[in-house]
This record gives C-alpha cells, sequence and structure tokens, in this order.
C-alpha cells in the first residue's frame, strides 16, 4: 500500500484527508513550510471497520447511540497488512520521530474546529507504535467528548477519520498564531502564544505561554496592491502593541526515550521565547497562510534549532456565525448579581422596580421588537434584567471590536458570534424606536442626563443628600403611618438620586469605550501601556476610604491583642473605635440593593470577619496603595500629554476624554455610597412599622415586614389586611426565599430556560472570562461563597467568588488575585483591582463550582484567562 504524502493533489480532498491535513496539503502545495507527512486516508479507516466487523457499530454512534466498547474494538482489531507495511517502511525512512494526529472530515471547517478534540500522538518512532497511533487517532472518532461536541448544535453529517503523520520538529520555541483576535474580535489584531519546546505544552494547557498582541495591516485593495507590494506594506505596518512573558521552568521535549519534560536553562526561564524578528516573521507567514486559505486562520507552529519556521497545523477560525437579532428573551444577572447576591424580599423587590420603571421601561418598543416581556423580573427569586434589546443596539465596525459593555450583557455563544464577524451593522428599527418615544414623552425630563453637567448635579445633590440622609438615619416614629411617610420621602430621595446615577452609569461606559479605542487607535502599544493608570479612579474614592478606615481598625484590634471571633466590650479601646467605624460607614452591606438586608451597623460580626485577613497580616496600608496609583494616574496624564505634543486637536480631546472618564468612575463609587445610606433609611422607617405590627399582632418579629409587598404593608397598618392573610403570606413567601437561596445561580435565562453556567476547562486546561484589571499572577485560590467564609483568605491566596460589591472590596488588600463570576470592566470590583493593581478576571461562568480550594492557578487580568495547574 502506497501511502499518499501532503505535496500530492489527493490530499487536498477533505473526504479523502479530512480537513487538517485538506489545509496542511493545500499549503504545501502553495509553498508554506509545513513538515514533511503522509496520509492514511479515510477510505483506509473505512475499510478497518469493515473487515473488523465494525462498521454498523460505528455508525449507530454516530447516529447518537451509545457503545462504551467500540473504541477498544477499534484499538485491539489487527491492522491491514498492506498498511502495516507501509507504516513499517516509513518508520525505517527517517531516524527522527513522528507526529501522529487525527484529521477527521468535519475537523477544522468554517462551521467548527474540533480543535482538541481529536487525538495527537507525539514522539512514535518504531513500526508497531506508529500503527497503535493511528488506531488510537481512529478511536478517537467515537470518543464521548467528541460525540458531545458533534452533537451541540453541530448536524449529524457523515463523519470519517484520516490521520497524518508527520515528521517531528525539533523544537525550540513553539506555540499558536490567530490572524484575528479571538478574544476581543478585533480583525486589526493577531495574536501570539509562545513556550520553549513542543508546541503541545501551550496547547495541552502545561505551561503559561508567552503573550505577543500584534496590531496588523489594514486590508490592502486595489490592483497595484498585490503581491510583492502587499508583502512590503506588511512589513511595514506590523507593531507590537503588547507582549508578556511569564516565567517558564520546565519545557516538554523529545528525546530518544520519548517525549519528556526537561528543566528550562535558568538564562532563559524568564527571557522572550521569540524575538522581535520572529513575531514579525511568523505574522508575516500568518497573513500568507489567512490569504492562501481565504479566511482568518488558527496556526500551530514550530522553530527549529537552526531558526526556520515550520506551520505543523491550520484550522479557519470560525467567521460563518450570524448575529442574533431574534429568538427568546435574554434575562441576565450579570448587571446585578452583584447588587443581589441572594434573592429579593417582597417588600425590596416592590419598592425598587417602580423607579426603575419609571427610569428605563419602554413598554412600546418592547411590545414591539423585544419579546413583550417586562424590563426587570424575578426568576427563582432573584432579580434579572431583560438585555434583549443589546442584540439590537450592538454593532462592529469593520474589523474593530464591538462595544464590550454590550457584549457584557449578551450569553457566550451570541458574543462568539459577535466576535467571529468582520463587521456587523446594529438594527436602525430599534434605535429609531427608542429615539422616537424618548422625544414624544421628553424622557430627558426624568434624567439629569447631560453627559457634561451630570457631575455637577451630583455635587449639588450630594450636598442636599448630606443634610437630609442623617437626618432620616436617625429619625424616630411616634406612629407606623408616620413612619410610612418617613419611607416614602426617603423613596423619593432614591428617584433624585437614580435620575442622577443611571446617566453616570452610562456617561462612566461610554466615556470608558471611547477612551480605550482612541488610545488604541492613535497610540498603539504606547496608548496600551498608559490604560490601566490613566482609566483609573482618581483620588477621593469613598470605597477605599472605608477600606482604609478597616485597615486601621485591624491595626487597634491588634495592638490591643483582641480576639476577633467574639464581639468586643463597648467600652474597650476597641469596641469604641468598632462604634465610631460603624456610625460612619455602617450602612455597607452584602447586598446592597436589596433595602431589607443586614447592613454592618446591625450585623457588626461581618466587620469583625473583614478585618482577619488583615490582622493576621501585614498588609499594605491602602493609603500608601491609593497615593502610589494616584501618581501613576498623574505621571501616565502628562505622558500622554508629552506623546500627544504637537497635534493640538487630538490632545485636547485625548486629554479631555481621559479626565472626564476619571471624573465618572469616581462618580459611580461615591454615589453607591450615598445610595447605601439611603437604604438604609429606607429600611429603618419599615422596621418601625414593623415593631409596629408586632405590637398590633399581625407580625411575628419586626424583620417579618420583608415579607410584605410595599402595598400590603400601607393595606396593614390601615386596618385592610386581615392578619390570617399577613401570617400565612409571611410563612410562604419566607419559606419559598430560603428554597431559592439555596438554588444554584445561573447567569442567563433565554426566555423560560436556565443557560447553564457550567464551566469546563478547554483544551488548554484555560478557563476565559473578561480581564478587568492587568497583572500576570499565580497562587493558590480561595473560594468564598459568601462573606461569612471572609475569615478564611490568606494572604497571597486568589480570591474566587460570584461577585464583588464594594463590601467585599476590602479582602482585595489581602488577596494577591481575583476570579469572579459576575462583574464588568466598570464594575466596582474591576475600579478598585485596579486602584490596588490587583490582577483580575470576571464572568468566568461556573468559577466557584469548577476551582477547588487549594488549587493552583495563573490568572492573566489583560486577557481574561485563568490556567488550571495539575
Amino acid at each position: 500500500m502506497r501511502l499518499p504524502s501532503l505535496a500530492d493533489a489527493i490530499c487536498q480532498d477533505r473526504h479523502v484527508a479530512g480537513g487538517k491535513a485538506a489545509s496542511l496539503s493545500r499549503l504545501v502545495a502553495r509553498g508554506v513550510p509545513v513538515p514533511f507527512g503522509v496520509l492514511v486516508p479515510v477510505q483506509v479507516f473505512d475499510a478497518h471497520l469493515k473487515s473488523s466487523g465494525l462498521t454498523e457499530r460505528a455508525r449507530a454512534v454516530l447516529r447518537g447511540e451509545e457503545d462504551a466498547e467500540l473504541q477498544a474494538a477499534i484499538l485491539s482489531a489487527p491492522l491491514d497488512a498492506g498498511l502495516k507495511a507501509a507504516l513499517s517502511e516509513l518508520s525505517r525512512s527517517w531516524d527522527g520521530a513522528y507526529a501522529v494526529r487525527s484529521s477527521a472530515t468535519d475537523e477544522d471547517d468554517k462551521r467548527a474546529s474540533h480543535a482538541g478534540i481529536y487525538e495527537t500522538v507525539l514522539g512514535v518512532r518504531d513500526a508497531d507504535a506508529l500503527a497503535q497511533a493511528v488506531k488510537t487517532c481512529w478511536a478517537s472518532l467515537f470518543d464521548p467528548r467528541a460525540t458531545a461536541y458533534r452533537s451541540e448544535g453541530r448536524g449529524r453529517r457523515r463523519v470519517g477519520m484520516a490521520v497524518l503523520v508527520q515528521r517531528l520538529i525539533e523544537a525550540k520555541s513553539a506555540g499558536v498564531l490567530f490572524t484575528v483576535n479571538p478574544i476581543s474580535g478585533s480583525w486589526q489584531e493577531m495574536t501570539l502564544e509562545a513556550a520553549w519546546g513542543l508546541g503541545e505544552a501551550v496547547v495541552g494547557g502545561h505551561v503559561v505561554p508567552d503573550h505577543v498582541l500584534v496590531r496588523r495591516p489594514r486590508r490592502l485593495r486595489g490592483p497595484l496592491l498585490r503581491g510583492p507590494i502587499r508583502r512590503v506594506a506588511a512589513r511595514l505596518r506590523l507593531e507590537v502593541i503588547d507582549q508578556t512573558v511569564p516565567s517558564q521552568t520546565r519545557q516538554l521535549v523529545h528525546k530518544e526515550e520519548g517525549t519528556t519534560w526537561q528543566p528550562v536553562p535558568k538564562t532563559r526561564q524568564d527571557a522572550p521565547k521569540l524575538t522581535e524578528e520572529e513575531i514579525l516573521r511568523l505574522c508575516r507567514l500568518g497573513l500568507e497562510v489567512e490569504a492562501r486559505l481565504n479566511r482568518p486562520q488558527d496556526l500551530e507552529w514550530a522553530i527549529d534549532g537552526d531558526g526556520e519556521i515550520f506551520v505543523v497545523q491550520s484550522r479557519p477560525i470560525t467567521t460563518a456565525a450570524k448575529v442574533t437579532r431574534g429568538g427568546p428573551v435574554i434575562w441576565t444577572r450579570r448587571f446585578v448579581g452583584e447588587r443581589w447576591s441572594e434573592p429579593a424580599t417582597p417588600l425590596g423587590w416592590s419598592l425598587v422596580v417602580p423607579e426603575l420603571d419609571y427610569l428605563a421601561a419602554y413598554p412600546r418598543v418592547n411590545a414591539r421588537y423585544l419579546g413583550g416581556a417586562p424590563p426587570f423580573a424575578l426568576l427563582n427569586g432573584s432579580p434579572y434584567f431583560n438585555v434583549t434589546v443589546f442584540r439590537h443596539l450592538a454593532f462592529k465596525l469593520p474589523g474593530r471590536r464591538p462595544p464590550q459593555f454590550m457584549m457584557e450583557m449578551l450569553p457566550p455563544d451570541e458574543v462568539a458570534d459577535w466576535h467571529a464577524r468582520f463587521a456587523a451593522r446594529p438594527d436602525y428599527r430599534v434605535y429609531g424606536a427608542i429615539f422616537r418615544t424618548t422625544f414624544q414623552e421628553k424622557r430627558w425630563q426624568r434624567f439629569r442626563w447631560n453627559p457634561i453637567t451630570n457631575p455637577k448635579a451630583w455635587d449639588d445633590l450630594e450636598l442636599q443628600l448630606g443634610d437630609v440622609v442623617p437626618r432620616m438615619m436617625s429619625a424616630q416614629f411616634g406612629s407606623p403611618k408616620e413612619a410610612l411617610r418617613g419611607a416614602e420621602e426617603a423613596m423619593r430621595w432614591v428617584r433624585e438620586y437614580l435620575k442622577v446615577h443611571i446617566i453616570s452609569l452610562l456617561c462612566a461606559n461610554l466615556t470608558y469605550q471611547l477612551s480605550e479605542a482612541f488610545l488604541r487607535l492613535w497610540l498603539g502599544a504606547a496608548g496600551e501601556a498608559l490604560r490601566d493608570d490613566l482609566l483609573a479612579c482618581p483620588p477621593g474614592n469613598r470605597t477605599v476610604e472605608v477600606n482604609e478606615a478597616l485597615w486601621r481598625l485591624a491595626r487597634t484590634a491588634k495592638e490591643g491583642n483582641v480576639d476577633l471571633s467574639i464581639l468586643p466590650d463597648p467600652e474597650s479601646g476597641f469596641g469604641l473605635a468598632l462604634s465610631a467605624f460603624l456610625d460612619r460607614h455602617g450602612a455597607r452591606s452584602d447586598n446592597a440593593w436589596e433595602i431589607m438586608s443586614a447592613r454592618w451597623a446591625e450585623n457588626p460580626e461581618r466587620v469583625m470577619s473583614l478585618i482577619q485577613p488583615y490582622y493576621r497580616a501585614d498588609a499594605e496600608e491602602p493609603a500608601e496603595r491609593a497615593r502610589a496609583q494616584a501618581a501613576r494616574g498623574e505621571a501616565a496624564i502628562v505622558e500622554l500629554s508629552r506623546l500627544l505634543d504637537g497635534q493640538g486637536g487630538r490632545r485636547r480631546f485625548l486629554l479631555g476624554l481621559v479626565r472626564l472618564t476619571r471624573r465618572y468612575l469616581l462618580l459611580r463609587e461615591n454615589q453607591r455610597y450615598w445610595f447605601d445610606r439611603l437604604l438604609f433609611a429606607v429600611k429603618k422607617a419599615y422596621l418601625a412599622v414593623g415593631v409596629y405590627g408586632v405590637e398590633e399582632g399581625w407580625l411575628n418579629t419586626p424583620e417579618d415586614v420583608r415579607w410584605l409587598k410595599a402595598d400590603e404593608v400601607s393595606a396593614a397598618v390601615e386596618g385592610a389586611l386581615a392578619s390570617e392573610r399577613i401570617d400565612a403570606a409571611v410563612r410562604k413567601r419566607s419559606a419559598r426565599w430560603a428554597k431559592d437561596a439555596a438554588r444554584p445561580k445561573v447567569d442567563f435565562f433565554l426566555g423560560d430556560e436556565p443557560l447553564a453556567n457550567a464551566a469546563q476547562l478547554d483544551a488548554a486546561r484555560r478557563l476565559t472570562g473578561l480581564g478587568i484589571s492587568a497583572g500576570l499572577v499565580r497562587g493558590r485560590v480561595r473560594v468564598l461563597r459568601s462573606l461569612d467564609e471572609a475569615h478564611t483568605l490568606r494572604t497571597g491566596e486568589i480570591l474566587v467568588a460570584q461577585g464583588t460589591d464594594p463590601g467585599w472590596t476590602p479582602l482585595f488588600l489581602v488577596a494577591a488575585g481575583a476570579i469572579l463570576e459576575l462583574g464588568s470592566q466598570l464594575s466596582h470590583g474591576a475600579v478598585i483591582a485596579r486602584e490596588y493593581q490587583l490582577p483580575a478576571v470576571v464572568n468566568v461562568r461556573g468559577a466557584t463550582e469548577v476551582l477547588k480550594n487549594g488549587q493552583e492557578v495563573t490568572l492573566d487580568g489583560r486577557r481574561g484567562i485563568v490556567w488550571v495547574h495539575e
């Protein structure tokens, strides 16, 4: 039997060679450097199944039936004598080792890549090992992972398996190259990952690779911009924007005895794996492969000891996806999950929703274009926002990144579709309907909407709140009706607050996104390097102020050798310090937007738990970190001004935009501090009504008022609601709340169907999310499911949690990094993480379930990747 080589034309036929080998064969025909290889065609595999009596069993598995013994049967069946002889001759023809790679007919096409799904066997030398490796690749077609992958919306086309036997390159360094950025969706960027030794160390997730972000040339058009002119232009236009170089202490190499790990020489452990010249050579080769195969590519490459580059695999980056405009309603808790970490209470939800409805609901637009569902809902007791509108508002300019804050509101599969597209226009009908409604109803009158004057509107409101909030929080009510009037007054101020705050949120997102875009567009690598310091919160952050006060409280406790497991004597030095702290900052809560949640002033044990990590460790003083961040921010502004010197219009515009962004970041944090105090005033008023309810016999405890809706509380005070009905409602709703609190929470619902949070490690043992604070850190994880467990966090551990509202951020002074299931670029956790230079990743689905205490990980807070180490 003669096995065709990659240079043979027949290997370009996917039905003969499979997707992987067919792509490489086309590259060989066009002169791209690919290691020599021969093909075991699909038809040989079919013949093996037939001669072994396994054809019908194989077809049944491909139809979705189960057969746990099929893989073992394929591995044990004897090979055809002709194939065995051909493999034996191949083993004698070269002294080196081979890589034996699967190449399925459904692999590496424009619909699905199957990356890491089928088997590869490295370092094969003798004929018997080659024969067994070929059967291993055949059997992987029926692996349960592969069967599940094919069944997930990828159809049930007839599938066959070819096998590619290639000479193994003794790689000095190896890795992967994406000709467009798969993380951000930008077609103006290329990304490289590189490690010492064989590339399996990268694609298998055994090491954390170097990462290089490269600005690629714009698409060149016209009859003259071809051939040599295009290549020269590409050479001139490529630019390294960003490079991360982690330490690598071991490398995967091939020896006579097989593939093994060996130490990286100390002189190379912290060195870049690629020179700038090698980076540019690889990128030019990637652009050439992309042009040859007519679509963006994911390449695996290797550089041998002589500096020669080889492409060992090239698969298309899926671009056939269509962005979703219709479909079921999208419900998400991403925006609100850190604000409502527990289910909402009937009272709290009934008070907040009318205010949000008044400001944000567009019923006619929703009914016509967005499925008719309300803007907010309780699903399994937890608040979810209807964000279907972002399917219609999102857009992607040609080759650029789609707006990040819109992508954060969409399910992961839909985000992947947006990233895969080269361009996509928004749904202008929905934009038009929103604008028409806005003008017809004069919606701007409901907000302090002007982005220039909004900060001044907040300054004015803050002055007023400084007068009214202390009075409302200390109010004593002579009757339940008076208490209800006090709650109504506080809720009026809540509405005034939201009129300012919602616009501040919107402006913070818009100005942040615009600042990022113009820094990248006008300054490239220099702008990328300045971004985090430029777009950090300036001095005056109330959350940082609270964390500083907690740190000082911990110092007081340590100086007095206080036992933090019990509440202190109120007259002791620490007791007085704790009381003063709670008087000033006691409105904080773990569950901030839930009006009836426990506040620190009501639950001082929470504060005792939060300061325990400070007590155990000599955590750096927060004020020092704040001063250092402020100095970095000012230096970054000076450097930005210098870089734009002589560019008058650009300089004025970008400096002004950056300063406005910093101002809005400060507003977001400080506004939330006042909101906590407003909601605490509302709660105190309703608890006063609850005291009356106990006296009158229609409540068992004042706290039971939380299980009634606001109109029911008013009816009860008026005597219009029978105590039996109240008692039944309290019992039923409190039981339902407890049941809902015990349920696992999901980030998204599509219509009525929950979208499972369960995360799985990809082929490279990585979890992916959104990078919110740059930095690369390795450490052991500590999973905290609530702040009740805060005292277990140890210095240098990586915090893993669902989300971090301001009440969690004191832990950032102790942690080495943060991995969160919920968040955004401008969530409170993100703002404080950047303030403290804490590497952090959010929107890591299922992180609290996948990661276990003590497990070692490396997180990259810029790229949003978590590597899980064995």
